[in-house]
């Protein structure tokens, strides 16, 4: 709920003035796929897409968290 209510306008407001640090600590014993999202957005922020990429697997969590683990 923080992300897509604070934090967008912190982003607005502050920009590069402040410096957020995301920890990955998905919890695949509720969430199965969480390690996968995890992994996929650390990708994108290694190609300077992680906030795309957070805001994406946010946004469509309904399509691909209950896909089966494999």
């Amino acid at each position: 709920r923080w992300t897509l209510e604070s934090l967008p306008t912190l982003r607005a407001e502050l920009g590069d003035k402040v410096k957020l640090a995301f920890l990955h600590y998905p919890i695949t014993a509720i969430h199965p796929n969480a390690g996968y999202a995890s992994v996929a957005a650390i990708c994108a922020g290694e190609q300077g897409a992680f906030w795309e990429m957070h805001d994406l697997l946010f946004a469509r969590q309904g399509e691909w968290a209950a896909l089966p683990v494999q």
